[in-house]
């Protein structure tokens, strides 16, 4: 089976005990923005890995582990707002690293 479609079901299954679509909505935007954020990150992270970009790395490659942190605080603590926060500051101090050092 693909793990994808077990992510979902898994996902939904979990949602639909919610009865408040907006509330649902909501989770599933953060689902989204924080993996696109940790594939997007991943896949970055390994191309500074090969142009001998370390610290761009570092900095990536801690971005993964901070959203992967803050995608099991949502999972397993049911931590919506703390998560959406979480997400925010995370994505503000990557974009901050970035345009402090013009990305390269």
């Amino acid at each position: 089976m693909n793990p994808l479609y077990i992510f979902l079901h898994r996902l939904t299954k979990k949602l639909e005990l919610q009865a408040d679509l907006d509330v649902v909505n909501k989770i599933i935007v953060v689902y989204f923005v924080n993996i696109t954020g940790i594939a997007l990150n991943l896949f970055y992270g390994i191309f500074a890995l090969i142009s001998h970009d370390y610290t761009l790395a570092i900095v990536l490659f801690s971005a993964v582990a901070a959203l992967s942190l803050t995608l099991a605080l949502l999972h397993f603590g049911k931590q919506q707002l703390l998560s959406r926060v979480l997400i925010a500051l995370i994505s503000a101090a990557g974009f901050t690293y970035l345009l402090h050092t013009g990305a390269s």
